[in-house]
């Protein structure tokens, strides 16, 4: 069992209750060591929850602090009109043991709106306020689009019983949907991750569908396959009215984000015919279902119908369904929905004990049946993961419910068979026939279907990277041992390859296509080896673009390789040894049967000291590399300009002898490397190699630096303080720059951001006239504004950053500042908190200095250099 403590707040809520039934469940309770429940009162619900094992503890806001002892991972699910307690709960984290928190977001992401909202400007501001009072806490954002279970309603347009759907916009664009359930089993997956592994944002989209899709479903399943009537609204008057009259409730504002594509976290799939044959077939089912009073089980039968589809758009195998138990299931359904109100006929004579007691049964044999249904359609969607790793979210116990599904019928015989008296023997017979047959086509469409999707989407994405690292979780503890040789062992400096990636900025969209776009770079894909070698001009994107392809591009264009990488940077990320180790833990982590072939004996040789010998690290690397097991692998490394240069040049030859070696191999490894164009870096790589040049791409930059700064200008923040009248003649301005890079598009709207000038037609062109017109110029009219009481501050500060050998802490960062001559003693020293400190710091410097895991950096590692 695992020694992670997991608290849920809200737990007895609509979404927390259904989490903390997830993680109940026998798959996902062993876990975790204890799963605690804060609630503000006993009631049923908690009692049922600590019947079923949960920890509940009472809270107040007087004593959070003893409430939230000894939990390492706080889940919030406290409901919108708790903004209140939500505060108190944050502000007792800094005492606490909490070491990932899970705010209380679980909707859609309203980051990417620009409008303003009092509920997801409470969930904004609690944000801005975990980032001040929790900073060495892990923050993860969880947005699972709407959700399954209460969206497909009037209040979203979906009115099913006048067969009449409205969307505002077009009703192709599709919406993301992810049930409750979904999400708490996601969450079990973060939690016991190290939470420096946890992603700071994750996306869930358990099925996607437009309002026009919905609809053809619905006529599918429908009794008289009356067709839906579709309508549309026209989107921007719709948006700008409910912009202009605001309304306290979001679900208005979720209509036009769902025409905007906003709550789209998954690229749709085909729809399949056979799919719809499945649904023909099964409309009777729902028929049947209707033709009784509107009761539990018609309800629960119309949500499985709906379910079917993309039940089968998502299938692999029809072998898993039959071995899953689902036709055998789905035939179970129709044939008692068929025989109930024949039942129902025959039964006037019996004690009204009896028949109530056999419709409990029947209501128990529906729920057993309807839930492994509803259970199938999640786990096969799930199968676009890699076959290695589906294990991993196969939570349900299949043959348990199968069992329980049969057991619920061996009940309802017992109950109903004084009843059955007088229902028909060739009517029960022809049921079973038509049964049979129904079997039979069932599993014939099962058979055909078997095409599986290709579109991963950026939330399953993200799903498989974290299931990946749940993987080297499991690991044993030799083998875990032995990868944390592979880590920097240095608890002060935050190391770790995965920091040096997000310290970078995510790409616009519409954004790094000089190199996407490049027939070199598809030629490159379609090696089995080889070197890309990416070079370009400081300020134009490298790092991003880097980025950009390990988290996305690369898992589309290459989803069979295992990827790992590297970013250098100047100063703390600058040596061969902590790429080669970063290197090594990613491949071995996702390949742990090497670490025994190639890694143990090394270890035990060497111990820790092997973490800092280059020699050995890549001759360990190259032999993980030509491992059969190993499989297509691809290397990116990010900024070979900041590596050292002795180092570099280990790292040229290695690379050269080594592509040389394979060049007449079945090798199976592409490198890419990124770097600034200087002779000094991309001569020493003398191996055959493809390489793309950047720096004659300027034109094709400059457009792309553009859509940064539409973007930009479109940003919630830069709107709050300029009004909307006077953005457009400030993009009209900032178009106009001749030979624009990302990073002086960085600086200027920084400048802007600070600047202080009247919000008037005048008072912009003035502003813009200031507008720096090169990196240079935005350097020094930055600092020409700066208080001239603060210049000796300013200059210390720089001159602490540019002289530290590596990036200072902030508590570092806080005495070297307040030590003068004569000071003997630290004690002495007149020093601010930590959090006060690290917000004048970042007033004084202004947009040269920022913090990022509780270390000190200059805004770019160039200006040291005067780029």
């Amino acid at each position: 069992m695992s020694s992670i403590t997991v608290a849920i707040a809200g737990g007895t809520g609509n979404l927390g209750y259904k989490i903390v039934q997830a993680l109940l469940s026998d798959q996902l309770r062993p876990r975790f060591r204890e799963l605690v429940v804060l609630a503000r009162n006993e009631s049923e619900k908690t009692a049922s929850l600590a019947s079923k094992g949960a920890t509940i503890r009472l809270y107040s806001e007087g004593n959070l602090k003893s409430a939230l002892e000894g939990v390492n991972v706080l889940i919030n699910t406290v409901g919108a009109t708790g903004h209140h307690f939500k505060e108190q709960l944050l502000r007792a984290l800094p005492q606490s043991s909490v070491k990932l928190y899970f705010p209380s977001e679980f909707g859609v992401d309203h980051y990417v709106h620009d409008f303003a909202h009092d509920e997801w400007d409470a969930k904004k501001n609690h944000i801005r306020l975990a980032e001040e009072l929790i900073p060495e806490i892990r923050v993860c954002r969880v947005f699972p689009g709407l959700f399954l279970e209460d969206s497909v309603g009037p209040w979203f347009g979906f009115h099913t019983k006048l067969n009449k759907y409205e969307a505002v916009g077009s009703p192709d664009e599709p919406t993301s949907y992810t049930s409750m359930h979904d999400v708490g089993r996601a969450l079990a997956a973060l939690a016991v991750l190290p939470p420096g592994e946890v992603p700071e944002k994750v996306h869930l989209a358990g099925g996607t569908k437009s309002v026009a899709e919905i609809a053809r479903i619905m006529e599918q399943a429908s009794e008289d396959q009356k067709p839906i009537e579709v309508t549309t609204l026209d989107l921007h008057p719709y948006k700008a009215n409910l912009l202009a009259n605001p309304e306290p409730m979001p679900e208005k504002y979720l209509r036009f984000l769902m025409g905007e594509g906003l709550i789209n976290h998954t690229a749709v799939g085909e729809m399949f015919d056979k799919g719809i044959r499945m649904i023909a077939w099964g409309k009777d089912l729902v028929s049947t279902a209707l033709g009784k009073a509107a009761s539990f089980e018609v309800s629960i039968v119309w949500a499985a119908t709906i379910l079917v589809l993309p039940l089968l758009e998502n299938v692999q195998k029809a072998k898993d369904m039959n071995d899953s138990g689902f036709i055998y299931v789905t035939g179970t359904l129709k044939y008692y929905l068929a025989l109930e109100p024949e039942l129902q006929k025959s039964h006037g004579s019996c004690s009204q004990e009896l028949i109530e007691a056999a419709e409990e049964s029947i209501i128990a044999l529906y729920k057993a049946i309807l839930s492994f249904q509803l259970r199938s359609a999640l786990r096969f969607n799930r199968r676009k993961l890699k076959n290695k790793l589906r294990d991993a979210v196969d939570y349900d116990g299949w043959e348990t419910m199968l069992q329980s599904v049969k057991d619920a019928e061996k009940l309802f015989a017992e109950r109903w068979r004084p009843l059955q008296r007088t229902a028909s023997e060739d009517y029960l017979r022809q049921l079973k026939e038509e049964t049979v047959a129904n079997l039979e086509v069932t599993n014939s469409i099962m058979l055909e279907i078997s095409t599986e999707f290709q579109n991963h989407t950026k939330s399953t994405r993200e799903m498989a990277a974290t299931l990946q690292r749940l993987e080297s979780r499991a690991l044993s503890l030799e083998e875990q041992e032995h990868l944390q040789v592979l880590r920097p062992q240095n608890a002060s400096q935050d190391l770790s390859y995965e920091s040096a990636k997000e310290r970078t900025e995510d790409r616009v969209p519409g954004t790094c296509k000089w190199l996407l776009e490049e027939e070199k770079y598809q030629d490159w894909l379609r090696k089995a080896h080889g070197l890309l070698m990416v070079s370009a001009d400081p300020g134009c994107g490298k790092s991003v673009l880097a980025k950009h392809l390990i988290d996305e591009r690369l898992l589309e264009d290459a989803n069979d390789a295992t990827i790992c990488y590297f970013f250098f940077k100047e100063d703390d990320q600058d040596r061969l040894c902590l790429a080669l180790c970063a290197l090594l833990h990613q491949l071995l982590s996702q390949k742990p049967s090497l670490i025994k072939r190639h890694l143990a004996h090394e270890h035990a040789k060497n111990g820790n000291s092997l973490q800092n010998n280059t020699t050995i690290l890549w001759r360990i690397l190259e032999a993980s590399l030509r491992d059969s097991d190993t499989g297509p692998v691809i290397i990116v490394l990010d900024g070979l300009d900041e590596c050292r240069q002795a180092d570099f040049q280990v790292l040229a030859r290695s690379v050269n002898h080594l592509l040389a070696v394979e060049k007449h191999s079945h090798a199976t490894t592409r490198w890419l490397f990124t770097t600034r164009p200087y002779q000094s870096i991309t001569n020493m790589i003398v191996a055959s190699c493809i390489r793309v040049y950047g720096e004659e791409k300027s034109t094709t930059i400059r457009q792309e630096v553009k859509i940064v700064i539409q973007h930009r200008v479109r940003d919630p923040k830069l709107q709050r303080i300029i009004p909307q009248r006077l953005l457009s003649r400030l993009e009209e301005r900032l178009l106009s720059v001749e030979n624009p890079t990302y990073l002086w598009a960085a600086l200027t709207f920084r400048f802007v951001e600070t600047s202080h000038f009247k919000k008037t037609i005048k008072g912009l062109e003035d502003a813009i006239e200031n507008l720096p017109r090169s990196i240079n110029d935005a350097y020094s009219k930055i600092l020409s504004r700066t208080d001239e009481t603060l210049q000796p501050l300013i200059r210390k500060a720089f001159t602490i950053v540019l002289g530290a050998a590596v990036p200072l802490t902030i508590a570092e960062m806080n005495v070297a500042m307040n030590l003068d001559e004569g000071v003997n003693n630290l004690n002495n020293l007149d020093m601010e908190d930590e959090q006060t400190f690290k917000r004048s710091l970042r007033q004084i410097t202004g947009l040269f200095i920022i913090t990022h895991n509780d270390r000190v950096y200059f805004l770019h590692q160039t200006v040291g250099g005067g780029e």
